[in-house]
């Protein structure tokens, strides 16, 4: 069950890199685990919405944004992505509550 997911070391200091790097340092209120055989889906619930700092877009407007993110981790490698997905970004509650954070949260 994913609620009593313990993660381990390597995942915390890869998400605290990540929230540094890509979010300026941005605190989540939240954060969920879902553990797969080959990766680890996090994610991270914030009370604002954020801008991803290390993704780009024709205009400021089109930069992925959103109060909840989902990101994998994969568990050979520690790298952001899984084995088949790549670097892997998703963002929820971008404008409103759509696309809704249950999206995210779905196995």
């Amino acid at each position: 069950m994913a609620s009593q997911f313990a993660p381990p070391r390597w995942l915390l200091t890869a998400e605290h890199r990540l929230l540094k790097r890509s979010f300026e340092d941005a605190k989540p209120i939240r954060v969920h685990y879902i553990p797969y055989p080959e990766k680890i889906a996090v994610i991270f619930e914030f009370e604002r919405v954020v801008v991803c700092g290390l993704c780009g877009g024709p205009t400021d407007r089109s930069i992925p944004r959103g109060r909840v993110v989902r990101v994998s981790f994969d568990r050979r490698t520690h790298a952001l992505g899984g084995a088949r997905d790549g670097w892997a970004m998703r963002f929820c509650e971008s404008v409103g509550s759509r696309p809704p954070k249950n999206s995210c949260l779905r196995r």
